[in-house]
């Protein structure tokens, strides 16, 4: 390890998927096992931006659109990493606001 490095924090990736595996398990065995596609648009914040020290400007997205760009992405002969994780990351706040809301199906 570098000296420059000596002083930074690290999580595997590992780690972050069994936290996640973890997550989904509980939440199906919450009775969480689909959430419900029609609400359509919402606003988001493109994750590069959400990183600067100035306000970050809203877009709006769309459910369907993150869950078909997920799929393309991951099944593409060349993944696009940070792209895939963009959509990922909006679809995990769709499927949080679902479940706050009581909108998901049980």
């Amino acid at each position: 390890m570098s000296v420059e490095n000596q002083n930074v924090n690290y999580v595997e990736i590992s780690e972050i998927r069994a936290l996640t595996e973890r997550l989904f398990d509980r939440l199906k065995s919450a009775g969480l096992d689909r959430v419900p596609l029609n609400r359509g648009a919402f606003w988001t914040v493109f994750f590069d931006d959400a990183f600067i020290e100035t306000a970050p400007r809203p877009m709006l997205t769309d459910v369907d659109d993150c869950l078909a760009d997920l799929r393309n992405e991951v099944n593409a002969e060349t993944m696009i990493g940070w792209h895939a994780l963009h959509h990922l990351s909006e679809l995990l706040s769709y499927v949080a606001k679902c479940d706050l809301d009581g909108n998901s199906i049980r």
